[in-house]
C-alpha cells in the first residue's frame, strides 16, 4: 500500500508504481481528487487503473457526477471498514477481469493474418495487428492514430477517393462493443477494405493489395462473428 499526502504526489507515485487501484479523497490540498482522476485518465499508462473517489457529498447528482469523470466508484461519506473493503474487492475482481479479456483479444487480434484494429468510439485507433503494420507501414508505435488516417487518400489530390473512405469508415462502424469497459470495437479495418482507392503505405508507395478485388485481403474467410461487424 502507498500512501500521499496530496493529489499532486498520488499521481507521480501513480505514474512510477502503477498501483492496482487508486483509492482518492474528492477534497485535497493543492490537486483535488477530479484533477488526479483527470490525469489517470488522460495518460495511457495509467488510464486503466481503477480510481475509487470518497466524498461527503452525497446523492445521485453527486454519484453520477463522479462515475462521468471516469471514476470506476463513488463511497459517500461515512461510510463502515466493511463497506470500503467490499468496493476495493469489487473493483479489483472487474479489473482483473478487463486485463484478462484485453489480453485475450490482443492475442486473437495478433494471431489474425487480416490486417485488424481496435478502435474507440470516435474512431481513433488504438491497437492493430502486425498484418495491418505489414500493408500500410504503421504499427504499435503510431497509435493512437484518429481518422483521417495517414494511409488514406490526399484529401486535397484526391477529394472523392478522400470522401469515399470517410464514408465507409462511419457505415461501417460496429454495432456491438468488445468491452462496456473500454467501448473499444474490433474487426477487420474498413481502413483498408476499401474497393477501387489506392491507399499509400508509409513509405509513399501504395499499400500492397490495397483497393485490389484479387489481393489477399478479399480471398480470406467471412468476418469472424464475434468482432461485431455487419
Amino acid at each position: 500500500m502507498l500512501l500521499a499526502g496530496d493529489g499532486r504526489s498520488a499521481l507521480e507515485q501513480a505514474q512510477v508504481d502503477h498501483p492496482d487501484l487508486v483509492l482518492t479523497d474528492v477534497m485535497m490540498p493543492g490537486v483535488g481528487g477530479f484533477e488526479l482522476l483527470t490525469a489517470l485518465r488522460t495518460d495511457p499508462a495509467t488510464a486503466a487503473i481503477p480510481v475509487i473517489l470518497l466524498s461527503a457529498r452525497a446523492g445521485e447528482e453527486a454519484t453520477g457526477e463522479g462515475l462521468a469523470a471516469g471514476a470506476d466508484d463513488y463511497l459517500v461519506k461515512p461510510f463502515s471498514s466493511a463497506d470500503l473493503l467490499a468496493r476495493i474487492r469489487s473493483n479489483l475482481t472487474l479489473a482483473r477481469l478487463r486485463t484478462q479479456e484485453s489480453a485475450w483479444r490482443s492475442a486473437l487480434i495478433s494471431a489474425m493474418q487480416d490486417g485488424m484494429s481496435v478502435a474507440d468510439s470516435d474512431g481513433t485507433i488504438v491497437e492493430v495487428n502486425d498484418a495491418f503494420a505489414d500493408i500500410v507501414g504503421y504499427g504499435a508505435k503510431d497509435l493512437p492514430c484518429a481518422p483521417p488516417y495517414p494511409w488514406w487518400p490526399d484529401p486535397v489530390q484526391e477529394p472523392a477517393d478522400f470522401a469515399l473512405v470517410n464514408r465507409r469508415r462511419r457505415a461501417s462502424r460496429p454495432r456491438r462493443p468488445v468491452g462496456a469497459a473500454d467501448a473499444t470495437w474490433v474487426g477487420p479495418s474498413t481502413a483498408l477494405a476499401v474497393d477501387h482507392v489506392r491507399l499509400s503505405h508509409r513509405s509513399g508507395r501504395h499499400c500492397p493489395g490495397a483497393g485490389d478485388h484479387s489481393s489477399r485481403r478479399h480471398r480470406r474467410a467471412p468476418q469472424p462473428a464475434w468482432s461485431g461487424w455487419s
